[in-house]
Parts: C-alpha cells; structure tokens; sequence
C-alpha cells in the first residue's frame, strides 16, 4: 500500500507508528521482514514541503489482507489528517 505524504518530520513519525502497528497485529508474517520507505517524490510544487510517496510492504495470509489493509487505511488516514502532512486522501496501490 501507498500514501502521499508530505516529506520532512511527519513521516519519519507516520513511518515509525505504521511499523510498531504492524509489528503488534498478529495476523502480520513475520518474514518477509516488514518495510515502510519511500518509493518516490509525487509533487515537489511546494519546494519546501513536497510529496512523496510512503510505501508499506508486509506479509499476511490472503483471508487476512483485506482485513489488515482496512485497519492499516484507518489508521493512516488518522495520523495524516492530524499531523497535516499530506491534501490528498491515501489510496492504494498495488500489494
């Protein structure tokens, strides 16, 4: 899954709160090993807070994914929405 976010502070935090969510939610495999990282720049518009993209990569078994991916949306969505960090909604993309 990815998200926008903005570059700086906000998602080094955003980044270090969706691994210690994955790491608690049992349904998480733990090999592959877990990786939130940015995968590209998605708007440098704003020189001084561009966008980037925050991609989250774990494993689950398939009847648990949807599951984990909704949970993860929510939880995102909150921190973004309270940190600022990002205008446009998250959105999935593919894995």
């Amino acid at each position: 899954m990815s998200f926008p976010v903005r570059a700086g502070r906000p998602i080094e935090c955003i980044g270090e709160q969706i691994l210690k969510h994955l790491r608690e939610d049992q349904r998480i495999e733990a090999r592959p090993a877990l990786e939130v990282h940015v995968s590209k720049v998605a708007d440098i518009s704003d020189a001084v807070h561009p966008i980037v993209e925050l991609t989250v990569s774990a494993k689950a078994e398939p009847a648990d994914a949807d599951p984990v991916k909704h949970r993860l949306l929510d939880l995102v969505t909150t921190m973004l929405t309270d940190a600022g960090a990002t205008r446009p909604e998250p959105s999935r993309a593919a894995g």
